[in-house]
C-alpha cells in the first residue's frame, strides 16, 4: 500500500515540510473567514502551507532515494528534459508540452533511470529554458 504523503511550502519561513494535510479554519461568530492549508508534521508542528505548493507524494523515489511528489520536475536517464510530475485523470503522470503526457506507473519498474531535479515552486526556469 502506498504512504499517504503531502508536503507544502510554509508561510513562514519558505522551508519544504512534510506530514498529514489538513484544513484549519478560522471561524468568527458562526461565519467561516478564512481556510488555512496546514501540514502536520510527524512529532512535530503544524504548520501553515502556501496553498499553491501543496502536493501529494506519489509512492515513488528517484535513483538517490528522493521521494517523488506531485509538482517535481524529474529527468530521465541522460536527457535533461524535464517531466513535470502531475495528478491526471485518477491516475500520477508526466507531462512534457513537446513529448506529450504518459502514466507515471510506466516509472515504477524504471525508477533508478529518473531523477528529481527541481521542482515548479522552486525551479521555474527549468520550464523556461525551451526544455520543456
Amino acid at each position: 500500500m502506498r504512504e499517504i504523503l503531502f508536503r507544502g511550502k510554509r508561510i513562514d519561513t519558505g522551508e519544504w515540510v512534510e506530514g498529514y494535510y489538513a484544513l484549519r479554519t478560522v471561524l468568527f461568530g458562526t461565519i467561516e473567514e478564512e481556510i488555512y492549508p496546514v501540514i502536520e508534521q510527524f512529532n512535530g508542528p503544524v504548520c501553515e502551507v502556501a496553498p499553491g505548493t501543496v502536493g501529494q507524494y506519489t509512492g515513488l523515489t528517484d535513483k538517490t532515494g528522493k521521494k517523488i511528489f506531485e509538482g517535481d520536475l524529474v529527468c530521465a536517464g541522460s536527457y535533461r528534459i524535464p517531466l513535470l510530475i502531475e495528478f491526471v485523470r485518477y491516475s500520477w503522470g508526466c507531462t512534457n508540452k513537446n513529448l506529450g503526457r504518459f502514466y507515471l506507473h510506466r516509472l515504477e519498474d524504471d525508477s533508478a533511470k529518473y531523477e528529481v531535479v527541481g521542482n515548479i515552486h522552486d525551479s521555474p526556469e527549468l520550464l523556461e529554458e525551451g526544455k520543456w
